[in-house]
């Protein structure tokens, strides 16, 4: 995992919490367009989303990650491991009260070591 998809994963993460708050979720195209991230570099978009699932999987919280979603689905990419009932449960998560600050990039780097 580099130290890039570690920073872009802390930089979205405040973007992720906005959308679950609002119940929605966002295609990996409009969420890697700000980022410069597109055409054939969306292939790779799991390793930003990484750091953000590993870390939500070891703090108990809901994935996270599962609110990036392919554009002809809908639905969570294979890479978030998660499903329609995970995204419920991060909709219904208290993001704001539970864990209302984004993990640090140190934090969100040792989750993908563990």
């Amino acid at each position: 995992m580099t130290t890039k998809s570690v920073q872009l994963a802390h930089q979205i993460w405040p973007k992720l919490i906005q959308l679950a708050h609002q119940r929605q979720t966002i295609t990996y195209q409009d969420l890697g367009a700000p980022l410069g991230i597109t055409g054939q570099a969306l292939q790779n978009f799991d390793r930003i989303l990484a750091p953000i699932k590993y870390y939500c999987r070891q703090n108990n919280l809901p994935p996270l990650s599962a609110l990036v979603v392919r554009k002809n689905t809908g639905l969570p990419g294979s890479g978030a491991e998660a499903d329609e009932n995970d995204l419920q449960a991060v909709f219904a998560y208290n993001w704001q009260v539970e864990h209302p600050s984004t993990p640090s990039i140190t934090d969100l780097a040792a989750a993908i070591g563990r």
